[in-house]
């Protein structure tokens, strides 16, 4: 995913059929030791000449490339931290966009530096998204920070904010701060058994609400029944919904979005952290048209929320949660997939998701490859994909779910108490 993370999916066209895809087949140069050092090397390059350099609205595109760059790679060094000082220094001045992309990457790198900075901008900013970041940048720093405060700050200064895609999705968070999943959450038996459209496959992807920690995905074939591995288990793998920065979804580059996406087919994505396995398609809401999104079953010829309501079981109609997927989309995010990884594993071992990777949003599943040969040796995106072409339809919906806030792993256990034929 480091570099041009997705930047050339608008040019991919799915594929409608696929044979099973062989794990000895896979092979990307990408994996290779030469070719860790020698991104290491330019990345190194880049933050010397573009981040060591003076800062002027005429670099800030520069400047946002290499922090999207460090961040997915966790680059700390001297120059970084000055250029993030830099950037905070002259704040005012600078773009909005170089404003998201700086509280992002400086939280996501020096999450307890530059406090002051926050406190500032949660105390001023009138833009809903720079906000969003202060209100949780701040309930991090500050463990004894008590998030509902932010309520009343956000009704003073932004008195419409349960019409802003982003303010009414941070509102909910705060209300619902003190509170279990469980005690929010409607029945997962209910939306397990739930028909969302004829001839559709489902994925759902169970995820953890501390995205550190892996989740699991499993797949419900059009007649209804899931998908089941050579030992009559149902099939699943762990899949990661965490972004870099662990931020939620409603903030540019937050984690996957809780909610609804389509399944429009498959690809090879052309990026090389990405990987040569085949990815599933997905679109949220207003990346695409309706038709495309609702495969011909919508009601408007417009994005209408009662389109999105209607794929939902009458018992989560009202659950916020579940929209994040359309407010995500409303709000400009896109581009989220299903899909592998071949990024340098070293960067990430330290963290609790490994040996999984983070992404800007995406859903990610394991791979390793063999350094020397470039050949992948494990794959659960190739499971993953095998599985879900087996099903025969390539469209469908993926529904993404936090079942659990327990600092652990989800498990298979978790999901199939809640499968009626288990």
């Amino acid at each position: 995913m480091i570099r041009a993370i997705l930047v050339l999916l608008f040019l991919v066209t799915p594929i409608i059929a696929q044979n099973p895809v062989a794990l000895e087949e896979l092979h990307s140069n990408f994996a290779l030791k030469k070719s860790r050092v020698e991104f290491k090397r330019e990345l190194q390059e880049r933050i010397n000449n573009i981040l060591g350099g003076k800062l002027q609205s005429s670099v800030e595109k520069a400047w946002i490339s290499v922090f999207k760059d460090i961040s997915l790679a966790y680059w700390r060094d001297s120059t970084v931290l000055s250029a993030l000082a830099r950037g905070y220094e002259s704040f005012e001045q600078r773009g909005i966009i170089f404003r998201r992309a700086l509280m992002e990457t400086a939280f996501t790198l020096y999450p307890d530096k530059f406090n002051n900075y926050i406190n500032e901008i949660y105390s001023s900013t009138t833009d809903p998204m720079l906000f969003a970041y202060s209100v949780n940048i701040r309930k991090y720093q500050e463990k004894d920070y008590k998030i509902e405060s932010a309520i009343v700050e956000l009704e003073k200064r932004f008195p419409e904010y349960k019409s802003d895609n982003v303010l009414r999705q941070l509102a909910y968070d705060i209300e619902t701060s003190g509170k279990k999943l469980h005690e929010v959450l409607p029945s997962p038996e209910i939306i397990l058994g739930h028909h969302f459209e004829k001839n559709a496959t489902i994925i759902y992807t169970f995820l953890n609400k501390n995205r550190e920690f892996p989740g699991l995905s499993v797949i419900k074939s059009p007649d209804g029944s899931f998908v089941r591995d050579e030992s009559g288990e149902i099939f699943h793998v762990r899949q990661m919904g965490v972004s870099v920065s662990n931020l939620p979804a409603y903030v540019r580059g937050g984690n996957t979005p809780q909610g609804i996406f389509s399944i429009v087919g498959w690809y090879v994505s052309p990026t090389d952290e990405i990987g040569p396995t085949p990815c599933v398609l997905t679109r949220i809401p207003f990346e695409k048209p309706p038709s495309t999104f609702f495969h011909k079953n919508n009601k408007y010829k417009t994005w209408h929320i009662s389109d999105y309501s209607n794929l939902l079981p009458e018992s989560w109609k009202d659950y916020e949660p579940m929209y994040q997927s359309y407010f995500c989309g409303k709000m400009g995010r896109g581009l989220i997939v299903m899909h592998g990884s071949v990024d340098d594993l070293s960067f990430y071992k330290d963290k609790p998701y490994y040996p999984l990777t983070p992404t800007k949003g995406c859903l990610v599943t394991k791979e390793l490859w063999d350094e020397e040969t470039g050949k992948a040796t494990e794959s659960d995106q190739a499971k993953l994909f095998n599985a879900f072409i087996s099903t025969g339809s390539t469209n469908g919906y993926l529904v993404v779910v936090d079942i659990i806030d327990d600092e652990r792993p989800v498990r298979i256990k978790d999901i199939k108490k809640y499968i009626k034929s288990e």
